[in-house]
């Protein structure tokens, strides 16, 4: 009612946890200041399967986060390793 779906951004906000292992990455989500147990949590594959798909899905804007800001090995990952491959 009212509103085109197609006209409106799809949007999500997630934590990252990322890692060279699934395995890595959830002792890593779960060593966050707030145990991070929900979010994108794994290998950089595991991760550009999970974000496609979200974007499969339709959605165009991502607002995601490193709980662990300090990290910045996981940032470099993350944009070495998973934004080329979506």
């Amino acid at each position: 009612m009212g509103r085109d779906f197609d006209e409106i951004v799809k949007s999500t906000v997630w934590g990252i946890a990322i890692a060279d292992t699934d395995e890595e990455a959830l002792k890593v989500a779960k060593s966050t200041p707030h145990s991070l147990k929900n979010g994108l949590i794994g290998s950089p594959e595991a991760l550009v399967s999970k974000i496609g798909e979200f974007i499969d899905a339709g959605v165009e804007y991502f607002q995601l986060y490193f709980p662990l800001m300090t990290d910045a090995e996981a940032t470099q990952k993350f944009a070495e390793e998973v934004i080329p491959e979506l």
